[in-house]
């Protein structure tokens, strides 16, 4: 383990990705096996991970030699093995974990958003309650935002896609939740959530790297509308002819 969270941070995104699937590996082993050091090991992850998402990553980043860009992807990557594979480890250390990702959302670097638009659905799964109350609000106007910004200068990624797909998963986490405090972020921005999705319909792929949105658009009203039932009622019925339009799909069938 001590080999590959060094590799998190090397300069090319897919040998971060590599690194973060063995490292995901080795929690699993230890979570699993019960290793007498586990508290340990994961503490040691943890603080690895944090150390690339706060404030001061740029002077560690430059004393060993990383770029900061790759430092904080691959600590994002990495958070995201820890919320998925360490059961309850994350929990006493979530707010800390949600205040630097905060923090990440509005950085310049196009993989580092999307990767913030990853992880969102996953933290909010993590601890509903407290995501709910403390954090939906400032995520989901992010997600909005990137669901329709597209791409930005010269930058090679769209984030849209994947902006609506977390829309959609993001909802489905409140699936059944009777707490008026933590759909309350939703219920007030319906009206938003849905003209975003009648914008991702009608997305029309170009030579300049737009992606085509369709089936996420369509995707995301569909767990949108599992999540919050009868509150999206009338939006549905005005969303309808944007989505036969759309066509024929496994995505509209669903």
């Amino acid at each position: 383990m001590e080999c590959i969270i060094p590799i998190l941070r090397d300069s090319v995104p897919l040998v971060r990705a590599a690194a973060v699937d063995a490292l995901a590996e080795c929690i699993k082993l230890i979570i699993k096996k019960r290793h007498r050091s586990k508290t340990s090991l994961l503490c040691k992850i943890h603080a690895g991970v944090m150390e690339g998402l706060v404030s001061s990553r740029k002077i560690t980043a430059t004393a060993f030699g990383f770029d900061e860009e790759s430092f904080i992807h691959g600590s994002l990557l990495a958070a995201g093995g820890l919320l998925e594979h360490t059961r309850d480890f994350m929990l006493p250390r979530f707010n800390e974990l949600c205040d630097a990702i905060v923090n990440l959302m509005d950085h310049s670097d196009a993989l580092i958003r999307l990767e913030v638009v990853h992880l969102i659905p996953s933290l909010a799964s993590k601890c509903p309650g407290v995501f709910g109350r403390r954090y939906l609000d400032t995520f989901l106007d992010f997600l909005l935002h990137c669901s329709q910004v597209g791409l930005r200068g010269r930058e090679i990624f769209d984030e849209r896609p994947a902006a609506l797909l977390a829309i959609g998963r993001l909802a489905l986490v409140f699936k059944g939740i009777e707490y008026s405090e933590e759909l309350r972020g939703f219920n007030s921005r319906l009206d938003h959530i849905f003209q975003v999705i009648q914008l991702g319909l009608g997305t029309q792929p170009n030579v300049s790297g737009v992606l085509d949105t369709k089936m996420e658009a369509l995707r995301c009203a569909s767990d949108v509308v599992e999540a919050l039932a009868n509150l999206c009622s009338t939006h549905v019925s005005n969303l309808l002819d944007h989505m036969l339009l759309a066509g024929l799909s496994d995505s509209l069938i669903h």
